[in-house]
């Protein structure tokens, strides 16, 4: 949620007003700009509601740059620079999460670790800041992608499948409908058309080893998750659902699994991991947290209770369980990247027994 999506900015977003000397008392039309009083009403109220917004914001926060702006993604003069940044509460964010997106035809000017971009990464990091950077998400793209379906940056197969008409069957499996009572066959269409084969050997299925799972294929390209794949890169971490008023669609506030399991959001990540299921062949790995109290394969999960049951035994040879544990457990080669956030910890040494002290 923007600033412009509070309800304070959803009011006042675009317009322009400011307070006259006159019987009027009031200005829709000819007001001041920042240039020629910086302290205008228009101005004024953002600012402030820019400083409000910032100190309320908590857990993991995004920042969207626009990675095709002439002067940088990152001004280092202006609301989020010198009033949204300053007033951010360090002891209430997790994380904070960049991406540059670049127009659609247009320049790539800036991106993750260059120019601006830097600049500001560095800036948040040394406020104390967790931060990493994205450059042209994905999920962003393909909304962007809707006014230049014909764009070749949005051609996203050699069947001619386009963003358009990913958007629009995705939108149809439940714009305007009850968003607790969403089937799988909703999706049917969608997956039909984004769907595509994962090669042998690549599979990668997790449960409860989220970050540690997406930071391995990322780093060691050897595999693949769901989220890896087309539909789960474009979706994750997206919230949709129906609504029977209009526009019919809602990105805000959607039923959760608890409230209703069939909810379009659970119902299209079950749909996507039983057909990423089915398409596994070869060995396939498996990624397990056992440092959960409660077990490390549990029967409730998605793997648990759709993967599991939906691998094809005539097309996996083997299956491979890598069981990780909180830094302390067992090694294993993803360990490594554990050991990116806990360099100091004893068994991240490189020679643990020569450091020893006899």
């Amino acid at each position: 949620m923007s600033l412009s999506d509070t309800l304070f900015g959803f009011v006042v977003d675009f317009l322009i007003w400011c307070g006259q000397t006159n019987s009027a008392g009031l200005d829709y039309e000819s007001c001041p700009t920042m240039e020629e009083c910086e302290n205008n009403a228009v101005d004024s109220f953002w600012r402030m509601a820019s400083i409000t917004y910032a100190q309320h914001s908590s857990g993991v926060i995004h920042v969207l740059l626009n990675g095709s702006a002439e002067g940088g993604a990152y001004p280092v003069k202006g609301f989020f620079a010198d009033y949204e940044i300053p007033n951010l509460q360090k002891d209430k964010i997790s994380k904070i999460v960049i991406w540059v997106v670049d127009d659609i035809q247009g320049p790539d000017r800036d991106s993750c670790g260059k120019n601006t971009v830097k600049i500001l990464e560095d800036r948040l990091k040394t406020l104390g800041y967790d931060v990493t950077c994205t450059d042209n998400y994905k999920p962003v793209v393909f909304l962007l992608c809707v006014d230049y379906p014909d764009d070749s940056n949005c051609i996203l197969s050699s069947r001619d499948t386009d963003c358009l008409k990913i958007w629009e069957s995705f939108k149809y499996a439940f714009i305007y409908k009850n968003p607790c009572n969403t089937t799988a066959e909703d999706y049917q269409p969608l997956m039909e058309l984004a769907g595509h084969p994962i090669p042998c050997n690549k599979s990668l299925f997790w449960s409860k080893t989220n970050d540690l799972a997406h930071r391995y294929t990322k780093s060691s390209h050897s595999f693949l998750t769901l989220e890896d794949s087309l539909l789960g890169y474009i979706f994750d971490g997206v919230s949709w659902c129906g609504d029977p008023s209009a526009p019919g669609i809602n990105y805000e506030s959607c039923p959760k699994r608890s409230e209703c399991e069939s909810n379009p959001v659970s119902v299209f990540w079950k749909t996507a991991s039983k057909r990423f299921a089915e398409a596994a062949c070869g060995v396939v790995q498996v990624m397990l947290n056992g440092s959960i109290e409660a077990g490390a394969f549990r029967s409730s999960s998605i793997f648990g209770s759709i993967e599991v049951f939906n691998l094809n035994p005539n097309k996996v040879s083997e299956i491979q369980i890598w069981l990780m544990h909180d830094i302390g457990g067992p090694q294993r080669p993803v360990q490594l990247l554990q050991c990116v956030r806990n360099p100091d910890h004893q068994d991240c040494r490189l020679c643990p027994s020569s450091m020893e002290t006899p």
